[in-house]
């Protein structure tokens, strides 16, 4: 018996697409407006926003790039996971910023 291999069909891979696009065009909006408010109002609460903003735009498009031009899985998950250790670091500088009173 033939075990089948997890391949998304293209009309699963057509909504994936409509719904990152969606989602960069967001987090594009998102990240730009939060960011330059943080930077107005010199706000750490808002550059963490901001830091996460930018991290899920960059993680919709490696979703993008792994369903639009058959990006490899696994350099795909790695890449997430190293958005992850960043979104970490940044969540930490910014609570040390804050913990400092930086304004």
């Amino acid at each position: 018996m033939a075990i089948a291999s997890p391949t998304p069909s293209a009309d699963a891979s057509r909504r994936v697409l409509r719904l990152q696009v969606f989602t960069i065009v967001w987090m594009t909006a998102e990240a730009a407006i939060s960011l330059g408010s943080a930077w107005n109002a010199r706000s750490p609460a808002l550059l963490a926003f901001g830091g996460d903003s930018l991290v899920e735009l960059l993680s919709a498009a490696v979703v993008f790039w792994r369903f639009r031009f058959a990006f490899d899985e696994a350099h795909a998950a790695r890449i997430a996971g190293a958005l992850l250790f960043i979104l970490a670091g940044l969540v930490a500088l910014t609570s040390v910023l804050d913990f400092a009173g930086y304004q």
